[in-house]
């Protein structure tokens, strides 16, 4: 292996805490998202305990979750996320009137000055709260007992309480097994480059925490991989297949069945995902990490310009080309995701 490469692999240890020191959101927009959060929550809870000041619903509990709670947001994505439990079924009147109350507590003279101006919104999932460039999302649900009265003309649609109290196990589970400050990191990491590379874009929050998790714990050592060592095996990984058909990929270890989270994708969005790091993995492997750690994949032109730049900084000792994702029409491929042979 040439000498330049070498040492450009060494630089790369210092390269990925730069890079997760710009991915990491400032202490003032932590705290005036933590605030934000804090202040509904406070709203939220005073329903539980005094029920009476909200008549249109029961309140069971409410739980930050995702990534806000877990600190694996990214710098510039100031969004945190609530999961509000009724205890009664969350109608969509229940919702619309849950946010009017937490609109009229925002701007109350009670409420702190920066709060005032806050504008709620009804959605799909319950309703969100924007504080200028902050946001939190009200995820509404019910108790799992009471998911199978839910009506969609009357409640919140079923789907979006599934996400609801799905969202309330991965972090029970998150909070048991990936506190790890590497597995922290790592996942601000991908998260980057999911918001960066188209072929990332189908992979959620949760299939990457479970994917950060298994690449730092996961090895025949059973001791936590470091960062570069994690970053590179996760590109070893997608690249060899992990996310395609026929293979284990990740379990899902909050759902019943042994449900692998890759059969939730299409095969399409699955090939993508390893063309995607197969690419990277070649970038990587010549140690170009400034490559890979300023430039896109959002579109056709950002694409070009990446493999240009790649190729000239290993001094053309190979010419890097995206491969074709394989091209399947629709009636190829059968309701369970199989690919059916003429």
């Amino acid at each position: 292996m040439p000498l330049r490469i070498i040492i450009a692999k060494l630089r790369g240890k210092e390269r990925l805490p730069d890079h997760h020191g710009k991915l990491t959101p400032s202490p003032d927009s932590q705290h005036a998202l933590s605030n934000l959060n804090n202040r509904i929550c406070e709203i939220l809870d005073n329903i539980i305990v005094n029920p009476s000041i909200f008549e249109s619903g029961q309140l069971d509990h409410v739980r930050s979750v995702g990534s806000f709670k877990l600190n694996t947001w990214l710098n510039g994505s100031c969004i945190s996320d609530l999961a509000c439990v009724f205890r009664t079924l969350p109608t969509l009147e229940a919702v619309q009137n849950l946010a009017s109350f937490v609109r009229r507590q925002l701007t109350s003279n009670n409420s702190p000055s920066e709060h005032v101006n806050c504008k709620v919104e009804l959605e799909s999932y319950g309703f969100s709260v924007a504080s200028g460039d902050y946001i939190v999302q009200v995820l509404i649900t019910t108790t799992p007992m009471n998911l199978n009265r839910t009506s969609p003309d009357i409640h919140i649609s079923l789907a979006a309480q599934k996400i609801a109290l799905a969202s309330i196990r991965h972090l029970r589970w998150a909070e048991e097994n990936a506190t790890h400050t590497t597995v922290k990191v790592l996942i601000r990491i991908l998260k980057d480059f999911r918001r960066r590379f188209r072929g990332f874009s189908y992979m959620n929050s949760w299939l990457i925490d479970l994917l950060a998790h298994y690449v730092v714990m996961n090895n025949p050592s059973r001791q936590p991989l470091p960062l570069n060592h994690a970053f590179r095996r996760v590109f070893h990984l997608l690249a060899s297949g992990f996310l395609l058909p026929s293979s284990t990929g990740l379990i899902d270890p909050c759902e019943q069945g042994n449900l692998r989270l890759h059969s939730l994708m299409s095969l399409v969005e699955q090939d993508e995902i390893c063309c995607t790091a197969q690419v990277l993995l070649r970038i990587l492997n010549y140690g170009d990490y400034p490559s890979l750690f300023t430039h896109t994949d959002l579109d056709d032109t950002s694409r070009e310009q990446l493999l240009k730049t790649a190729t000239k900084s290993i001094d053309n000792l190979s010419i890097l080309e995206w491969p074709e994702p394989v091209a399947l029409h629709s009636q190829q491929i059968t309701e369970n995701g199989k690919i059916k042979f003429d």
